[in-house]
């Protein structure tokens, strides 16, 4: 509704250009009732989530509507913290985390759905990771430590 009010650098990362077919994309206050009715009763899963769902959560109350969501909230950054820091990984974002798992990175403009297909993927493979998974991350994250003069 207010796009005057986004940084110049989120419009940027989002690939936000004027004039190609905004004009014509939904109003939030008609396609809100929808997303509360399809996130009714979920647990919300994501790529530093609870900057998502402050984005839920104002809309909701500013449109004076209830948000039906579980207290319970999965945050991949942080599942990506427990399992990877200790192997050696340095940054947790989305595209330095598909890369030391092998995961094809997200396209270069960052869309809500790219991101969160992106996000599934990461969810995915540390929810299933299994010994041997582990113990290549924590090889890998050996190796790069020694490649950057690191001590183990």
């Amino acid at each position: 509704d207010h796009i005057e009010t986004a940084s110049d650098e989120a419009l940027q990362v989002n690939g936000y250009r004027q004039g190609i077919a905004w004009e014509e994309a939904p109003n939030i206050q008609d396609i809100f009732p929808e997303i509360i009715d399809f996130l009714d009763g979920c647990i919300i899963a994501g790529q530093n989530v609870s900057f998502d769902m402050k984005f839920l959560d104002s809309t909701a109350r500013r449109l004076n509507m209830q948000l039906n969501v579980d207290y319970h909230i999965i945050d991949v950054a942080t599942l990506t913290y427990e399992h990877l820091y200790p192997c050696g990984i340095t940054s947790l974002s989305l595209s330095a985390v598909c890369d030391f798992l092998g995961i094809e990175p997200e396209p270069s403009t960052h869309t809500a759905l790219n991101g969160a297909l992106k996000c599934r993927e990461v969810y995915h493979k540390l929810l299933r990771a299994s010994k041997l998974d582990r113990l290549k991350w924590s090889i890998k994250g050996l190796k790069w430590r020694r490649n950057q003069g690191v001590n183990p």
